[in-house]
């Protein structure tokens, strides 16, 4: 049986002459020496060689002061939507409201299942007078309070 020898050496890649030059060729550390800049010195520098920090302008921005003491209360809601100024972004408008079931809903639907069969259950879920009317407000989406029949 014949050994074959494995070369380890690469063979040198013929260089191109119209490559482009290496990283350490078109970037050096130091500029040379030929490549000063070359400015007269009787040219003065349209900007100023070493730049000044910059100091920051701090802006305080004084929030007036709401007296809480003196907002409308809020009134009795009721079912419809009413006319309210709201305790979080102090805006009068109208609220939003929003029909919502409650245990007393699911309670009220279990016992219809329980004593008409399954084709009831859907009764308290359909009508608003089994559920509660949550007022937000429109701006800020805050809950304002709550409607119970």
């Amino acid at each position: 049986m014949e050994k074959t020898q494995i070369h380890t050496e690469m063979p040198e890649l013929p260089v191109k002459p119209d490559a482009p030059p290496s990283y350490h060729e078109a970037y050096p550390t130091a500029p040379p020496a030929d490549m000063a800049p070359m400015m007269p010195p009787s040219v003065a520098c349209p900007f100023p060689m070493q730049l000044q920090p910059q100091q920051k302008q701090q802006t305080f921005i004084q929030q007036q002061p709401v007296d809480i003491e003196n907002l409308p209360p809020l009134p009795t809601f009721g079912p419809q939507p009413c006319l309210v100024t709201c305790p979080y972004c102090f805006q009068q408008q109208r609220s939003t409201v929003r029909m919502e079931p409650t245990k007393k809903t699911h309670l009220i639907a279990a016992l219809m299942c329980l004593a008409g069969g399954i084709c009831c259950v859907w009764i308290p879920y359909h009508y608003d007078s089994f559920k509660t009317a949550n007022h937000y407000c429109w701006r800020c989406n805050a809950h304002l309070g709550s409607y119970n029949k």
